[in-house]
């Protein structure tokens, strides 16, 4: 077989290199190549390496700059670190999300999930609706999230707006 000017044959001493190098450190091409402008200007990308490597399809031969620079990049990393893995939690169930008040948030109180449930009772609209049709900047899945405790605070000027925008609204009309 003949090889062109520039190329070189893929061995299988270079695609063990390359695999030990990433198996070595833990990263992989696209991690390896990130910032790398060298390899930018020669035109080497993840893969390429992939293909030296065996990983996607194999390559016979490849330009001599993209091995050697392939051989290169993971020199400079350092190993892995390796730790013992810790048994899981037990999951007690979903989390609570809870901002504290120097983020300028305030927590969900009973009070306010009343207040809440008695507007919507007493007019017929739900909290997730009204938030759409007033233009409150809060999005409907966070009002369910607070009915529901999965979040625990809030904006108080997010939370003054809901209850404000039910005052503007009349009593629901029941007729028996």
């Amino acid at each position: 077989m003949r090889i062109k000017r520039g190329y070189v044959l893929i061995t299988s001493d270079i695609r063990e290199q390359i695999n030990a190098e990433n198996e070595r450190t833990g990263t992989g091409p696209q991690r390896a190549l990130k910032g790398n402008k060298e390899a930018r200007q020669i035109g080497l990308t993840s893969g390429i390496i992939y293909r030296l490597t065996g990983q996607n399809g194999k390559s016979i031969t490849a330009k001599t700059e993209h091995v050697e620079l392939a051989l290169k990049l993971w020199n400079d990393l350092p190993d892995k670190d390796i730790e013992p893995s810790k048994p899981k939690p037990h999951n007690p169930g979903p989390i609570m999300i809870y901002k504290n008040p120097h983020y300028g948030y305030e927590p969900i109180t009973p009070e306010f999930l009343e207040k809440l449930e008695s507007e919507e009772l007493r007019t017929g609209v739900k909290a997730e609706d009204l938030v759409k049709e007033a233009g409150i900047d809060v999005k409907p899945h966070v009002i369910r999230a607070w009915k529901s405790g999965k979040t625990k605070s809030g904006d108080p000027d997010v939370i003054d707006s809901v209850l404000q925008a039910f005052k503007g609204l009349f009593n629901m009309k029941i007729s028996i």
